[in-house]
């Protein structure tokens, strides 16, 4: 397809949604040389993409301090 063709570019599309998802892999590998082209040692990348996501969700603290009596019990609601 390409003679002589030493280095090309490949493009990988990663699109952003929002489902939480673990880190994921993507494996390149180049096979079936033609033209009498061979294959050298390193035929194989993997790509890592990183989860921008909290799979397990969140966990906090809205305020970094409470003050509250004895006895008071203190809960806050996260989705207010």
């Amino acid at each position: 397809m390409f003679p002589y063709l030493v280095v090309t570019a490949i493009t990988v599309g990663i699109e952003d949604d929002e489902l939480p998802e673990d880190d994921e892999l993507i494996v390149v590998q180049l096979r079936q040389p033609e033209g009498g082209a061979e294959i050298g040692p390193d035929s194989q990348v993997t790509i890592l993409v990183m989860a921008n996501d909290n799979v397990a969700g969140l966990l906090g603290f809205q305020d970094t301090s409470y003050l509250v009596q004895e006895g008071t019990i203190c809960v806050t609601n996260p989705h207010n």
